[in-house]
């Protein structure tokens, strides 16, 4: 790999992560990591007892604190993972307008005031019928929000679909699969390629080989490589087979982002 950037990593400043952003650091450093932007979690009106919102006038001075600390041995990007919700895209565009990031992830992880992350979404629906309830989601939400710059782990509903045949068939959703990354391209996002679904035990990234292939077919560009790290372990987790299996579709690049804009790397 030429050029290695994570672009999906949590710290402390996180709910679900007790890392601390200097130990990320150091960790991508030993990993010999060109890149890496940190993406905090930040969710309005998350239901239940978690609140996944971050103190981001403590947060962006930190990332900048330490972008100029290490900037001889790593580029550090301040970055936020931002959950999509139709009821809080107002709230989504002012948070986003009021911080100077250069990297936005846009993220469903919510549907109907359920997160498939506790089960209860899954509740009375047959495996299609969670898949294209989500899918849905995701359509009307990228339809109506220009505020991020790549859409996060697309088919997330499936790490935690109860059966044990989590895998899905592009042409079993693909109306619905088109028409968001068609929506995507024409409005210049991009997806990341999450690979935490490694880890999950999925075998494939986030969203699926097949889709990321049908994102390239359909003209398809922008891309970042994210681990969604929120310990160190993670960092960079199974990057070399994403890495082989981006360029054996022709991808010649990853992207990175400054201040939203986007930069092409060689990998």
């Amino acid at each position: 790999m030429a050029y290695k950037a994570d672009y999906h990593v949590h710290t402390r400043f996180s709910l679900d992560s007790h890392t601390p952003m200097k130990r990320m650091i150091e960790k991508g450093i030993n990993l010999d990591l060109n890149e890496v932007c940190f993406t905090e979690h930040m969710e309005f009106d998350y239901p239940g007892k978690y609140i996944f919102e971050v103190d981001y006038d403590h947060y962006v001075p930190k990332v900048n604190q330490y972008k100029d600390k290490y900037k001889n041995k790593i580029q550090i990007k301040c970055g936020v993972e931002v959950g999509l919700q139709p009821d809080v895209l107002d709230k989504v565009q002012s948070f986003i307008e009021a911080y100077p990031f250069d990297y936005v992830i846009g993220s469903v992880h919510v549907i109907k005031k359920l997160d498939p992350y506790t089960g209860e979404y899954f509740t009375n629906k047959t495996q299609k019928q969670a898949y294209e309830g989500y899918f849905t989601e995701i359509l009307n939400v990228i339809k109506s929000c220009e505020h991020f710059n790549c859409l996060g782990h697309l088919d997330y509903v499936i790490r935690y679909h109860p059966s044990d045949k989590k895998h899905y068939e592009y042409n079993d959703y693909r109306e619905l699969l088109d028409e968001i990354l068609k929506t995507l391209i024409v409005n210049n996002k991009g997806i990341e390629v999450n690979s935490s679904g490694f880890r999950k035990g999925l075998a494939q990234p986030h969203p699926q080989n097949n889709v990321i292939k049908r994102y390239k077919e359909l003209g398809g560009q922008i891309i970042t490589t994210g681990s969604d790290a929120h310990r160190t372990s993670e960092l960079c987790s199974d990057f070399s087979t994403v890495y082989d299996y981006l360029k054996s579709i022709g991808f010649n690049y990853v992207t990175t982002f400054t201040q939203g804009k986007p930069d092409f790397k060689k990998i």
